[in-house]
């Protein structure tokens, strides 16, 4: 509908199911007032990716990512310190 009527669509959804998430365009993850990713749908996982996030082979992008983009996550990047985050 969005692309048909040339709108930007803003949701918020937890927990989409993956077949609902791979229908995105573009995302934005937003943590505690910090943008954390925003950019197309391809581009999340290998961003996340390069900062050492690496997604398990047997859980879906969209649980993935919530995990690491949320406080109460197993992974959360917020957690990490600014020596954690150095290579």
């Amino acid at each position: 509908m969005s692309h048909a009527l040339k709108l930007t669509t803003v949701i918020s959804l937890l927990q989409p199911p993956p077949e609902v998430f791979s229908l995105f365009d573009d995302l934005m993850f937003l943590c505690e007032g910090r943008m954390l990713y925003h950019g197309p749908l391809e581009g999340a996982v290998p961003h996340f990716t390069a900062s050492g996030f690496i997604c398990p082979v047997r859980k879906d992008v969209a649980s993935f990512l919530l995990e690491i983009t949320t406080p109460t996550g197993d992974w959360s990047p917020l957690h990490l310190t600014e020596t954690d985050t150095m290579t």
